[in-house]
């Protein structure tokens, strides 16, 4: 549905967060192309990427124009910070009822990316 809206330039105009889970199928289109496009929306702030097969969550928050901040975190123990909305999520919540891999690591990873 994605494709259709941003082939159409019908993507969300005024989002400041947007979440999305990803599938193996959807998981490149989501990271390059809809992202890219999301960028290009003026309040748009954050960009989450929730894995479908595993307890693996991406965030992507915005610093500058062009220098975003990537937060990776991965294992059920874990608890995603949603800055836009003020917000603590636990990986558990995310994928209760869920059957995955509990996948263990240490602290989120950080990490910056300038776009242009």
């Amino acid at each position: 549905m994605w494709r259709a809206l941003i082939s159409h330039h019908q993507s969300p105009r005024n989002a400041i967060l947007i979440v999305e889970v990803v599938s193996e199928s959807t998981g490149d289109f989501d990271r390059g192309e809809k992202f890219a496009r999301c960028r290009q929306i003026p309040t748009f702030r954050e960009y989450v990427l929730i894995e479908q097969e595993k307890p693996q969550v991406t965030v992507y928050y915005k610093l500058e124009p062009d220098v975003w901040r990537m937060t990776f975190f991965l294992g059920l123990d874990k608890t995603v910070f949603l800055q836009t909305i003020d917000a603590q999520i636990l990986m558990s919540e995310i994928y209760l009822n869920i059957e995955v891999p509990d996948q263990q690591s240490n602290e989120p990873d950080d990490e910056l990316l300038e776009t242009a």
